[in-house]
């Protein structure tokens, strides 16, 4: 299923990234998957500017990025989560994992804006749903 996916973002980015990047096919670089054991850990290294990336991972992966980022505080690299499959937080099995995942975002979110208001901030609504 990652491959799939990651295959389908590839397609509708690249004319994107061909676009921006002046006709270089960068496109299919700024999509990569992770699943099992043998890709790797996502955003793992922070990104310099401009190499903004799209990761599209199992659950599993996907709660050990928001781990590390995390412990790293580096959350705020996230600009966007997209969960495929919600529903799979009724799983047996797998939905623990990905509660906790995404209990972890919204929990930097709250924090984040929580300090942000006794600073005087004013933060625009975000919301992760």
């Amino acid at each position: 299923l990652v491959n799939e996916k990651v295959r389908d973002l590839k397609q509708l980015l690249a004319p994107m990234y061909r676009k921006r990047d002046g006709g270089k096919k960068r496109g299919p670089e700024a999509v990569r998957g992770y699943a099992g054991e043998c890709e790797g850990t996502p955003l793992a290294r922070p990104l310099g500017p401009g190499q903004e990336a799209v990761a599209v991972t199992t659950i599993e992966k996907a709660c050990v990025a928001v781990s590390r980022l995390a412990a790293e505080n580096r959350l705020h690299e996230l600009c966007a989560v997209v969960v495929d499959e919600l529903h799979m937080v009724g799983d047996e099995d797998r939905g623990a994992t990905l509660e906790a995942a995404l209990a972890k975002l919204r929990f930097h979110e709250r924090t984040r804006r929580r300090d942000a208001a006794n600073r005087g901030e004013k933060i625009p609504p975000c919301q992760i749903t």
